[in-house]
């Protein structure tokens, strides 16, 4: 199975140059896991979510990816809670079924089906 992730770039919260790749076709379990209110579910699916980042520590010192051993409260909270909002979103678009734009999906009014069928309107 291929993976589909997204980048997300975290400049618009003062992290320059930051980004992160985040899975999109993870299995239900794993969403699941990501969006339990329990702490150790919650990091567990991130942890399978976060393919990949760029992030340091003060010291310019790479961050490990949480699978490698960063903790749930290593993150600053900014950080994280954008994260998880840009993740969501990508999801749902992700997940989002493109309307149809062929002309045979086109809604019909009760007026204009009338017209079609040969009633009088």
């Amino acid at each position: 199975m291929p993976i589909v992730t997204t980048r997300i770039d975290l400049g618009e919260i003062g992290y320059d140059d930051w980004f992160a790749v985040m899975r999109l076709n993870v299995r239900a379990r794993t969403y699941d896991d990501f969006l339990s209110q329990d702490r150790d579910q919650f990091w567990r699916g991130f942890s399978e979510i976060v393919q990949g980042w760029n992030f340091t520590d003060e010291d310019g010192q790479p961050l490990p990816l949480p699978r490698d051993g960063l903790g749930p409260r290593d993150l600053p909270i900014d950080l994280l809670n954008t994260l998880v909002l840009r993740y969501v979103e990508a999801m749902n678009s992700s997940a989002a079924i493109p309307k149809a734009r062929d002309k045979r999906f086109a809604a019909i009014s009760p007026t204009s089906a009338a017209h079609q069928n040969g009633a009088q309107g």
